[in-house]
């Protein structure tokens, strides 16, 4: 994770919005989270996270605390890195992320 200034606007980068919470609707535990890490990391910078560990766990956490799940989750995923300019972000892929360890 880059190096932020300050914890509150750290925070406030991560933070998912009213407007975003409901795309996370009908999704597994799992792919809520998968989704939210995406979903947030191509607002912050721009692009899908090319390897699991473009993702720091401090921002993980914090995805998973919004979402009222475990962070653990990501640990048990099978990272696929998305080729071809293609993305992972669908809800229908609940293992964006299998096997990935932080």
């Amino acid at each position: 994770m880059d190096n932020w200034q300050d914890k509150t606007e750290w925070k406030d980068l991560w933070l998912l919005t009213p407007e975003q919470v409901p795309l996370l609707s009908g999704m597994t535990d799992k792919g809520r989270l998968g989704f939210a890490i995406q979903l947030k990391f191509m607002e912050v910078y721009g692009r899908f996270p090319s390897s699991c560990k473009d993702v720091s766990m401090d921002i993980i956490q914090y995805l998973a605390q919004q979402l009222g799940l475990s962070g653990d989750l990501f640990s048990s995923w099978d990272y696929r890195v998305a080729q071809g300019g293609s993305s992972l972000a669908r809800p229908d892929n609940p293992n964006i992320f299998p096997g990935c360890h932080h």
